[in-house]
């Protein structure tokens, strides 16, 4: 009570278990706990009387997109339905509430209201860098964990954006701001790594995966300039852009592509995809494709349309630095393969 606010008034805290304190005053552990759910009911009667504290209900496109992807990558390790399905209900809150689609931008932030409807700032704030990074890093982990191109599509639609809005043309790397914005007196790129990831560090993994899903090279060009901008912060001072260090190393030791073909649904395909996510692959893309060449992913790279099933089986094709390994169908043998190109690498 630094203030002093509390002198000469009872202050409640609990010290000691339900048990020791039915001992200490020698009656039973039941009626303890009812005389404890008796005093939280009257304490509770007597705060409804009382003026509501304040409640952020804001709700940052930044933060949901970072929540997007750990909801995406823990459902795919662990198998978790639950937790996909919280992945893919962000996802589309993202695009619901926080998508122009008319303008073609990213909101900054909507609230919840009394009733608990979602609110709009009028006039709305436009996305910043951070919000364009963390959701499209958050769309590509939920389609390695779901397959469904409808997110890798929006992520590239939103890193076309992202670049038009805030990339430097003169010297690479990313504006936390829209530099055509004139009410902005002083542009930055973040450069550190702290609680939250630099958007700069997030975006040059995010342009070298999606590189690798689409077939442009100008991402990874751009990804390369943009580590090239920050190298001197890299050479210094590495441990203060983690986020970027693994970034540069992605570059280093080129990403492994892993494509199934196979059917979404198939048992023999979930075989395969549980193997791929039972390994701590932090250098990798991973793709499933059916073979059609209509495919969102099959226009991107016409490459996957010559990869095929093993006798109707779900194959796995392991590629990296344009040389692909031969197909395999058992879970344990991709495993291995892939245990062994990890230790390559």
């Amino acid at each position: 009570d630094p203030q002093g606010e509390l002198q000469g008034q009872n202050v409640l805290i609990v010290r000691y278990s339900v048990e020791l304190t039915a001992a200490r005053f020698g009656i039973t552990v039941e009626k303890v706990n009812h005389l404890l759910a008796s005093a939280r009911a009257k304490m509770a009667d007597m705060r409804i009387t009382r003026p509501r504290p304040h409640l952020d209900t804001k709700m940052l496109a930044s933060w949901n997109g970072l929540m997007l992807s750990a909801f995406a990558r823990v459902g795919a390790v662990l198998g978790d339905e639950a937790l996909l399905e919280r992945a893919k209900q962000a996802g589309n809150f993202l695009k619901e509430h926080l998508w122009d689609s008319e303008t073609q931008t990213i909101l900054r932030s909507c609230c919840g209201g009394e009733q608990h409807e979602l609110q709009q700032m009028s006039p709305s704030i436009s996305g910043f860098l951070d919000d364009y990074a963390f959701i499209i890093c958050g769309l590509l982990d939920l389609y390695e964990a779901t397959f469904q191109t409808e997110w890798l599509q929006w992520a590239e639609e939103l890193q076309l954006r992202q670049d038009l809005l805030f990339w430097d043309d003169q010297g690479g790397g990313y504006f936390c701001s829209d530099p055509s914005d004139s009410t902005i007196l002083l542009q930055l790129k973040e450069d550190q790594d702290g609680a939250e990831p630099s958007a700069n560090s997030v975006s040059a993994s995010n342009l070298l995966r999606l590189s690798h899903y689409t077939g442009n090279q100008e991402w990874l060009q751009k990804s390369q300039q943009l580590l090239t901008a920050f190298s001197d912060r890299l050479a210094r001072v590495p441990i203060a852009l983690p986020e970027m260090v693994r970034a540069l190393m992605a570059q280093h030791y080129t990403l492994k592509q892993i494509v199934i073909c196979g059917q979404r649904d198939d048992s023999d395909t979930a075989g395969l995809l549980a193997a791929v996510n039972s390994l701590y692959l932090p250098f990798k893309v991973l793709m499933l494709t059916d073979g059609s060449p209509e495919s969102f992913l099959c226009q991107r790279l016409p490459v996957l349309s010559s990869m095929f099933q093993l006798d109707g089986v779900a194959t796995a094709h392991v590629c990296q630095d344009f040389t692909c390994s031969l197909p395999v169908t058992d879970p344990q043998e991709l495993r291995r393969l892939l245990l062994d190109g990890a230790t390559d690498s």
